[in-house]
């Protein structure tokens, strides 16, 4: 007999929490922002979403031992004080260690006050904490570890589809960590308050910040809004990761006051995929359209919360373009903003003509797309010693080898002493049809929904780091300065090719920039579209060591808007080469004297004087011209 999955009520009976913060350990090093981190979040639970303070358990540095971390389990949180419809949240701030098994897997610990390093025994493995968990009846439990360590697996980072029912009746374990991996977490970083990055940043959004325009507030609003602003901070190298352990429910920390909007648009905003949340953008637009619905102003309000807040920047582009932006600057200077660089216009009905089908919004996640991937020509003219640098598996240093002195080369070429242009002709009627890629062969594709070995081996240290995140994205990110790093899909060449690909800045200094490469047959001969993050696009080609830019640094048409996605597209087919930016037509050049030798293509990033830059790209594409 199949068992049914427990129905639970619309609601909570009562509120626990566990919180743990260690700054003096015994036998490891101190730390100066956990104790305070752990009081502060007990307080905020207390004081904003009225956990009762008998229920809320601290244990500060010496209290915080193994034995009275697992006694609170068996004394406090039990199966006969937690019921059914509780809510249990466990936040811990201290030592994270990643212990590694002999076939290579990776385990997961944290360090209560009393662990001693190389003593296994002293430490709390992870995955044993959360089974303390799972044994309780609590329909929602979340974790909240300010600290790293490898070896933990999310089921997904969010519910495959919508859940249609109220998401408080359904069980959710979840969990989010304040980086990946061996990544270093800061320990400190909010000034302001004595907390670490992360919690500083937690705090923030429990305090109101990461609650939607009718006052809801879940783990999930909480998870993307400290995703967002910890990966935005400038100098800080950590990737929250976050996820459903169990479930498909959703921890809720506040609930709706007075007006709200269906709970089914809801679920689908935070549970949905993208698509789903694209359908439930359109949706928002139609009631925010109907000028005889009690909700228009409120659905206006949601969509401008997607366009700041949604994890995926189509679905922001989407909102964006449904609200009608004005871009707030010509360049993409890295700010301390909290959202996309944008401006809203004064709120308003839309028209019912904006309204749109699934088609429409589909092709407008597509033209997002577009705009982000013409950033990245401008930097191999400024720098000759970095054109190329290592390739990805490589050293890791960023530069070129002088092959006769055997020394790294620090030459920087600047736009003054470049060779003079060839002879060129540009084609004014060269365009590229929006369906090409349906129409031609396709040489190679990823969506990067997941982690593959598509791609040559990434760099990731101190100087570089690639990797596949948690929004379906391919995260690049250069850390020094005179850099260029590539990345090429893995036994992909050919001379002529329609290359294409999403790109979203991050985060860039006026002089970084970003782009696709191609046509490169080794460290001497290649094609490089550069998207600078000035607002300038530049076709960069290097011939036997010998620098020219057949399409010298000029003005995009459009505003770069940092954390929109922009499609950018290379058409390269025998002395043709076509740029496209969001679909629209840059330039187009045709000269006898470029070489079209058969060579690799990828994506890249670069940085001159100032770093880092920061840049996610998705869905690249390759396909015959």
């Amino acid at each position: 007999m199949v068992s049914q999955p427990r129905r639970y009520t619309p609601q909570y009976r009562s509120s626990w929490a566990l919180s743990i913060g260690i700054n003096a350990y015994h036998h490891m090093p101190p730390l100066v922002c956990a104790s305070k981190d752990a009081q502060d979040v007990a307080e905020c639970l207390i004081d904003r979403f009225n956990f009762p303070r008998q229920q809320v358990i601290l244990l500060q540095d010496e209290l915080a031992t193994q034995e009275n971390i697992l006694a609170a389990f068996d004394t406090i949180f039990n199966r006969w004080n937690i019921a059914d419809d509780d809510r249990l949240m466990i936040f811990f701030a201290g030592h994270g260690i990643t212990r590694e098994t002999s076939d290579g897997g990776k385990v997961g610990y944290i360090a209560p006050f009393d662990a001693k390093p190389g003593a296994w025994r002293t430490l709390l493995r992870m995955s044993d904490l959360i089974d303390q968990a799972t044994f309780l009846a609590a329909k929602h439990i979340l974790f909240v570890m300010d600290t790293c360590y490898s070896g933990l697996s999310f089921l997904r980072q969010a519910p495959v589809d919508p859940v249609v029912e109220h998401f408080l009746t359904r069980r959710a374990i979840q969990m989010m960590t304040s980086g990946k991996g061996t990544e270093p977490v800061a320990d400190g970083g909010d000034l302001e308050n004595d907390n670490s990055i992360f919690t500083g940043h937690l705090l923030q959004a429990l305090s109101g910040d990461a609650a939607t325009a009718s006052g809801l507030m879940t783990a999930g609003d909480v998870m993307h809004y400290v995703y967002r602003h910890v990966t935005r901070t400038p100098k800080v190298r950590q990737t929250p990761q976050y996820g459903w352990l169990n479930g498909d429910g959703d921890f809720v920390f506040q609930f709706p006051r007075g007006k709200s909007l269906p709970l089914p648009l809801e679920v689908s905003l935070r549970q949905g995929t993208a698509p789903s949340r694209l359908m439930a953008v359109n949706e928002l637009t139609a009631i925010a359209g109907d000028a005889t619905s009690d909700y228009d102003q409120l659905a206006m309000e949601r969509i401008e919360e997607v366009a700041r807040q949604d994890p995926d920047p189509r679905v922001r582009y989407t909102a964006l373009r449904v609200l009608g932006v004005e871009p707030a600057h010509q360049t993409a200077t890295k700010q301390p903003d909290t959202g996309p660089r944008i401006k809203l216009l004064p709120p308003k009905k839309p028209k019912l003509s904006l309204r749109m089908t699934w088609p429409t919004a589909l092709a407008i996640w597509v033209v997002a797309g577009v705009a982000i991937l013409s950033l990245a020509t401008l930097f191999a003219w400024q720098n000759k010693a970095a054109a190329i640098g290592p390739q990805e598996g490589s050293t890791g240093i960023s530069g070129k080898i002088d092959r006769q002195a055997g020394t790294m080369s620090t030459r920087n070429v600047s736009p003054e002493t470049l060779p003079s242009e060839p002879p060129s002709t540009l084609l004014p009627d060269i365009t590229l049809p929006p369906d090409l890629a349906f129409t031609k062969q396709i040489l190679f594709q990823d969506d990067f929904i997941s982690a593959n070995n598509k791609w040559e081996p990434a760099p990731n240290n101190s100087q570089a780091s690639r990797y596949i995140n948690g929004d379906g994205q391919m995260y690049f990110g250069l850390y020094k300065t005179y850099g260029l790093w590539v990345a090429q899909p893995r036994n992909l060449a050919a001379r002529d090719a329609v290359i294409s690909v999403e790109a979203t800045l991050i985060n860039g200094q006026d002089d970084g920039g970003y782009g696709l490469i191609f046509r490169q047959f080794n460290f001497d001969h290649y094609y490089y579209f550069r998207i600078g993050v000035d607002g300038t696009y530049t076709l960069i080609v290097e011939n036997g060591g010998a620098l020219s830019t057949p399409i010298p640094p000029t003005p995009l048409p459009s505003m770069l808007i940092e954390e929109v996605p922009h499609q950018i597209t290379v058409h390269a087919d025998g002395n043709d080469i076509t740029l496209f930016f969001d679909q629209q037509k840059l330039a187009a050049v045709h000269s006898p004297a470029l070489s079209y030798l058969r060579g690799s293509m990828g994506v890249v990033v670069d940085t001159k004087t100032s770093a880092p830059i920061e840049v996610t790209f998705d869905n690249f594409v390759a396909y015959e011209p």
